[in-house]
């Protein structure tokens, strides 16, 4: 879990948070910790950027593919570019999705050229250094979408703590992970103010 913030800004929910809540830096032991519960998360304060993470944050808000979420509980939140969750089992929202993941994939870095997207840097940093590599994950045998822009408006999206358990929801389209494990990231390109401190729910 990435960021563009220099302070820690994150908090484990349901726990009193300290320093060894969390890994500063994704190094090779670090990145195994999550995994064997030893830490909740690795967050990275500084990882983006702030002028090319503002730019962007800036396209997407006016970006033609903006939509919102079909989930009525995340309805309220933007979305650029079609999630897996959107594709609600329905066969020919499955094959859209899987159509268009790579060209999505490749027009999120391209919003980010000449520079390094940040999802393109943590993928490249946990191939090198976490020890069964970073896959792009396929449900199906076909490959998925990787980097969606999220946008949160300040006083209407509401987006309730939740779990991305693909094994539990579809374990016959899971491609099993060599070491067991898979991972979550999130990287916030751009923040309107101190708001309130992000939560992990562990």
């Amino acid at each position: 879990m990435t960021s563009t913030a220099s302070d820690p800004g994150v908090s484990v929910a349901g726990a009193a948070p300290g320093e060894d809540d969390f890994a500063r830096e994704p190094t090779r032991e670090s990145l195994l910790r999550p995994g064997r519960r030893e830490i909740a998360a690795i967050h990275v304060p500084g990882f983006c950027d702030r002028r090319i993470a503002g730019e962007v944050a800036g396209k997407a808000v006016r970006h033609k593919a903006l939509g919102n979420y079909h989930k009525k509980c995340t309805s309220t939140v933007g979305r650029v570019f079609m999630p897996h969750i959107d594709t609600a089992g329905n066969p020919d929202l499955t094959t859209r999705y899987h159509d268009a993941a790579l060209p999505s994939i490749n027009e999120v870095r391209a919003l980010f050229a000449p520079c390094l997207s940040p999802v393109d840097h943590v993928r490249l940093l946990l191939q090198e250094r976490r020890p069964s590599g970073a896959n792009l994950l396929r449900l199906r045998g076909r490959p998925c979408f990787v980097g969606a822009l999220r946008v949160f408006h300040p006083r209407t999206s509401v987006f309730p703590p939740h779990n991305d358990h693909f094994s539990s929801r579809m374990p016959h389209a899971v491609t099993p992970a060599r070491d067991g494990h898979r991972v979550g990231m999130a990287v916030f390109i751009a923040c309107k103010g101190p708001g309130e401190p992000l939560q992990y729910w562990s």
